[in-house]
This record gives structure tokens, C-alpha cells and sequence, in this order.
């Protein structure tokens, strides 16, 4: 989860020729789907025990 967080807090920070828009969009999906992938493993490990 940190290697995530810094490394989309790096893409954000980089300037070049990707858009800042298509950036974010971008960003927030990765973030998003390390969320949803974080809960869903940690719900099913807990309803294993």
C-alpha cells in the first residue's frame, strides 16, 4: 500500500507529456483499485478464519 502512495504521489509530481487530467484519472483508478483489492483480500482471509 505505501509503495502505491508514494509511487502515485511521484506520477503526480512529474511534469512531461502526459496531461494533468489523464494523470489523475489515472492515479485515482490505481488507488482506487488497490483499495478495493486490499478490502476484498482482508474479508475474505477474515471469513476463512
Amino acid at each position: 500500500m505505501i509503495v502505491v502512495v508514494t509511487s502515485v504521489s511521484h506520477a503526480l509530481m512529474i511534469e512531461g507529456t502526459m496531461g494533468q487530467v489523464s494523470k489523475l484519472v489515472l492515479c485515482v483508478s490505481v488507488l482506487t483499485t488497490t483499495v478495493v483489492v486490499t478490502v476484498r483480500l482482508r474479508f475474505m482471509n477474515a471469513t476463512k478464519r
